[in-house]
């Protein structure tokens, strides 16, 4: 056949055995006859054009898989590159994108699919695309679309002079964030509303159960036959309540002034027995079961205890708020024990009693800042 051609032709490509591939070009040698073959060797040609084939591939693959929506823009203004999630964010056949529109095609695109601003916003944006100058710096933005959909784009400049253009829909991670801090602003207002709620009752509550204590105290200390036997009760119960109420609120004041974080310590040597009587006269006077040994209270002190360094207040407090709980949980006639001991630099402080004990629930929720747990008690304490 190339004798008879009259023109040069390229054959098919020969693939040799070895791995080389070879163009063959033939053609007429002159007007007499004859024919001239020319073979190249393009195996290196064809390799690189099944690697940047391959590489086109895996890059147009990746684009189509991003979450963002990606547009590439030429010099001339054209789109060059897109994938499926541009089509979808903005409404815009793949089809119309995949023949290189104008960007100024593409906001008339837009306008008809989201009359509102879709084409307002892709005029805007034109600016960044068309923005020749060498020194032009890329730039991010967000934009709030009248669907009410939240997009974040970003116009970058490429090596080659295109402009890539992104779009990633943020409105539900916007949403959430906003949702989020309204509720910690919401949180935020409720806490200082209870923090000044919680003070100003407190105060507020300090004069009457000042004057419920003074005439409580006198009624008491009534000379002669005036009140009987139980109305002499009812006296004990109400000054044992109002104690207790005052060390309630006490330990409310304390509270807010730890949110507040102007609570002070106030450290100095301490005697032991001197705390143990403090929280006993404070524990008979909420619990007069304990004093009237309808309770016992065994205290166990070892031998020569030294002095030591804390906030009397504080360590009183503590010790009347685990002895009036055990006051609470312990069965008539039961025993509660506080034993005292020293172990290396520490006080170690025990408290026993023959309560039903905690559950593992209660047990898990004891620390909390208010919890009180009620199963199995009689009176309620301050601890």
């Amino acid at each position: 056949e190339s004798y008879t051609r009259t023109a040069p032709f390229e054959n098919e490509p020969w693939h040799l055995p070895d791995g080389r591939s070879i163009k063959v070009i033939s053609a007429p040698a002159s007007s007499a006859g004859g024919v001239i073959y020319v073979f190249e060797d393009i195996t290196e040609r064809l390799k690189l054009e099944s690697t940047n084939k391959a590489f086109s591939n895996v890059q147009r693959e990746t684009i189509n898989a991003l979450s963002e929506a990606v547009a590439v823009f030429g010099t001339n203004g054209r789109l060059t590159l897109s994938n499926p999630r541009l089509s979808a964010l903005w409404k815009l056949p793949m089809q119309a994108l995949g023949q290189n529109p104008h960007i100024d095609q593409i906001a008339e695109a837009s306008g008809r699919a989201m009359p509102e601003d879709g084409a307002s916003i892709w005029r805007d944006l034109k600016r960044g695309i068309i923005d020749l100058n060498p020194t032009r710096s890329d730039q991010t933005g967000r934009i709030n679309r009248s669907d009410g959909r939240l997009l974040d784009y970003a116009i970058t400049r490429l090596p080659d002079g295109q402009t890539m253009m992104t779009f990633l829909d943020v409105t539900e991670g916007a949403s959430y964030s906003r949702v989020l801090k309204e509720r910690n602003d919401a949180l935020v207002a409720a806490d200082l509303l209870k923090d000044a709620f919680v003070e100003n009752v407190s105060y507020e509550l300090r004069s009457p159960l000042t004057n419920i204590i003074g005439f409580a105290d006198l009624l008491a200390g009534t000379e002669g036959d005036t009140l009987n036997e139980r109305q002499t009760a009812y006296i004990e119960y109400i000054r044992a309540s109002s104690v207790t109420l005052g060390v309630l609120i006490d330990n409310i004041l304390d509270l807010a002034s730890v949110d507040a974080g102007i609570a002070e310590l106030n450290p100095e040597p301490l005697s032991v027995q001197m705390l143990i009587d403090k929280a006993r006269a404070g524990l008979s006077a909420s619990f007069p079961e304990v004093s009237g040994n309808s309770t016992n209270l065994v205290v166990e002190i070892e031998p020569n205890l030294p002095e030591f360094i804390a906030d009397g207040t504080r360590i009183v407090q503590v010790l009347y708020n685990l002895l009036s709980n055990a006051a609470r949980f312990s069965p008539p006639g039961g025993e509660i024990r506080l034993s005292v001991s020293h172990r290396a630099d520490r006080m170690l402080f025990i408290i026993e009693d023959e309560g039903p004990g905690l559950t593992d629930e209660l047990r898990s929720a004891i620390l909390t800042r208010l919890d009180t747990p009620s199963a199995g008690g009689r009176l309620r304490g301050a601890g």
